[in-house]
């Protein structure tokens, strides 16, 4: 490595140690052969402080040839790591990069190419998406180069009570916290023009690994046409095991249109037809669904809310701040909080392997930070990270949430009531 790059390196060390994802970057580097097998060894010792490891990272680095820069632009920009390639080549067109890499993925993909937990058959949808995984090719950077890995850092400090303000907290201290209605559409019947969800099954598993370990009983469904997802929907919001738990969480994953208007928002069932999201949420009022009244109401909604692509703008956006509040009084609608994917009218992004941005962005960051910060700082540490993604297509993300009448909450994870029963499941 010549002494220019070395010495960009050495000037931008601060931000390479705490800005690297040191899990997925090593196995990038090794397969551009900058390190072997042995070499990496050091890099992945638990015993040794990450922080430590990552700078002698970059250090060994600057030792490993005259291509050793460029292999590391090219992994950093593979990994999805586009702000630290920007501060150590501030010239370089990122999205010229990604549509040349786009254009040459466009090729297609081989059975042998697949990750391994797609060639392995562990799920009743795998061999289908095997199929469709060699059919499609990838079309975005994601947030990693392998599945997500959820294990929820535990609280230890109980956080669910008012501060000096008096800013009103939810209790979260039920065994179990709640439910987890989880409905995840994949295939959809073959003459409408949505396609197989394909990485979603990922997101299946990261969501119920992620509530799991927040201590959730989680309700999943499949593929599910209109009526089915009414029945299962009205049921779920009138069920008594509600009145033995402290919260609930929706997460509905699918394809999604657009109505009349950006807001008129639907999810498409698997035959093609839609479901208001307004009518979801509705079933959730205090009216509705009486053994959930007062408590927190959770929605994740993972589908696309119209056609449109957002390609981004090169320039300095300002910041636009909303304050929201409680109500001591019941009102027909409150205490609900509902996360989306992407804005009215957009597209949201989904990886043929590591699945949607969004729900990828949701279990990283909820489970490193749900033992100390509070759900609307997380959605809003959630954005964040979508911030910094770019498609190969050069399409970017931007998400949402709304709050009706809910108030601070913290999932506690790891600490219960001491009375806490274990409540029954059935619906």
């Amino acid at each position: 490595m010549d002494q220019e790059h070395k010495n960009i390196i050495t000037r931008n060390l601060v931000q390479l140690v705490d800005e690297t994802d040191l899990h997925v970057l090593i196995p990038e580097l090794h397969t551009r052969q900058v390190f072997t097998e042995l070499m990496m060894e050091k890099y992945e010792n638990e015993l040794i402080p990450l922080s430590e490891r990552k700078r002698e990272l970059y250090l060994d680095l600057q030792r490993r040839g005259p291509e050793a820069f460029n292999h590391l632009i090219s992994s950093l920009l593979r990994t999805g790591h586009h702000d630290l390639v920007r501060r150590l080549q501030p010239d370089l067109d990122i999205r010229e990069c990604l549509e040349q890499r786009s254009e040459r993925n466009r090729h297609g993909t081989t059975l042998s190419q697949l990750p391994g937990y797609l060639s392995e058959v562990q799920h009743e949808l795998y061999p289908r998406l095997q199929t469709l995984a060699i059919q499609e090719p990838q079309s975005v950077v994601n947030l990693g180069t392998e599945p997500l890995k959820v294990k929820v850092t535990k609280a230890t400090v109980r956080r669910d009570v008012c501060n000096a303000k008096g800013v009103p907290v939810y209790p979260m201290g039920s065994r179990p916290k709640g439910h987890v209605l989880l409905i995840n559409n994949v295939e959809f019947t073959a003459n409408i023009e949505e396609k197989t969800r394909i990485g979603s099954q990922v997101d299946e598993k990261n969501v119920q690994d992620l509530f799991e370990q927040f201590g959730y009983t989680i309700i999943p469904f499949h593929n599910q046409g209109l009526m089915d997802m009414k029945r299962k929907i009205t049921s779920f919001a009138q069920s008594p095991v509600h009145s033995h738990c402290d919260s609930c969480v929706v997460v509905i994953m699918s394809h999604g249109r657009a109505g009349d208007s950006k807001n008129d928002n639907s999810v498409v069932t698997v035959e093609g037809q839609e479901l208001k999201y307004e009518w979801i949420i509705e079933q959730f009022t205090n009216i509705n669904a009486q053994y959930l009244r007062n408590k927190p109401k959770i929605f994740i909604f993972q589908t696309c809310r119209g056609s449109e692509k957002d390609y981004g703008v090169k320039m300095t956006l300002g910041r636009v701040q909303t304050d929201g509040g409680g109500s001591v009084t019941i009102r027909s609608m409150s205490d609900i909080l509902i996360g989306y994917s992407t804005l009215p009218g957009f597209e949201s992004n989904r990886d043929i392997y590591l699945g949607t941005w969004y729900i990828q962005a949701i279990c990283e960051v909820f489970m490193k930070n749900a033992h100390d910060t509070d759900i609307e700082d997380m959605l809003k540490m959630v954005d964040q990270k979508l911030a910094h993604l770019i498609s190969e297509d050069g399409t970017m993300q931007t998400s949402s949430y709304e709050n009706r009448g809910f108030r601070k909450f913290y999932f506690n994870p790891g600490l219960y009531n001491e009375t806490s029963g274990s409540g029954n499941t059935s619906i």
